[in-house]
């Protein structure tokens, strides 16, 4: 008895340590020895300029980019980095560098507002220029053709989230336009069969009404009051039982 007394706790106690120790988090400094390159280019009213890349910096070291005279006496508008549009328009021209990078920097020659479209991942799409009052036409929008997220439907394009805009008029800051998505409302047809002789059955269709990935709820009654009654045993979808639940 005692050696199974000892024999189980010796089981116990690896056990405990098995369920310990594989959960266990490490924290690790960052390896300061390895080098990264940071690669940019400046936008001036909308046309990209020359890219230059800056090799062998060293992980988490700050890079300021000059301008220098590249871009003239230009207003600096904010910056894309890695293709990513940041939510809140960013004017610093300095960079920590964590990874190879690719960081576009955008100024304008005017003081007309700027418009930098992105998509809802903050991928940028394209800047375009308000008139000298902050107007933007509806034709300069770009595009939302091949612009699609699983299971959505573009409804336009959007500054708050919520209405969706087809121009843009006195508009006194640069602004971000995103694309705004929605859940379809797609009809679905649910047939419903009872019984499985031909001549007896009794078809029941009901068209619903609904969003992507909503649920339906159908439940199956028993038919008792016929000559010849008819019983639930179960549901099939494209032939084979999926349930066996008359809801």
């Amino acid at each position: 008895m005692k050696k199974l007394f000892l024999g189980l706790t010796l089981l116990l106690s690896l056990f405990m340590g098995l369920s310990f120790t594989k959960n266990v988090v490490e924290a690790v400094e960052p390896d300061e020895t390895t080098s990264v390159s940071l690669t940019y280019s400046f936008n001036v009213n909308g046309t990209s300029g020359t890219e230059s890349t800056l090799t062998g910096l060293t992980y988490g070291q700050i890079v300021t980019v000059n301008s220098g005279d590249l871009v003239g006496t230009g207003t600096y508008i904010g910056y894309i980095e890695n293709g990513k549009v940041s939510p809140v328009l960013n004017t610093s021209t300095s960079f920590r560098v964590t990874e190879n990078s690719d960081i576009e920097l955008f100024y304008k020659d005017n003081s007309n507002p700027a418009v930098i479209f992105m998509d809802a991942n903050q991928t940028f799409i394209d800047i375009k220029f308000a008139d000298a009052s902050g107007n933007l036409a509806s034709g300069s929008f770009p595009s939302l053709t091949g612009l699609t997220k699983p299971g959505l439907t573009t409804d336009g394009w959007t500054v708050n989230g919520t209405d969706v805009v087809t121009s843009l008029s006195g508009l006194t800051t640069d602004t971000i336009v995103y694309v705004k998505y929605s859940n379809p409302t797609t009809t679905y047809k649910v047939q419903i069969i009872s019984g499985d002789i031909s001549d007896d059955i009794e078809n029941v269709s009901e068209v619903y009404n609904r969003g992507f990935n909503s649920e339906v709820t159908v439940i199956a009654h028993d038919r008792t009051g016929e000559t010849t009654p008819y019983y639930f045993t179960h549901w099939t979808k494209d032939g084979k039982i999926v349930s066996y639940d008359s809801t």
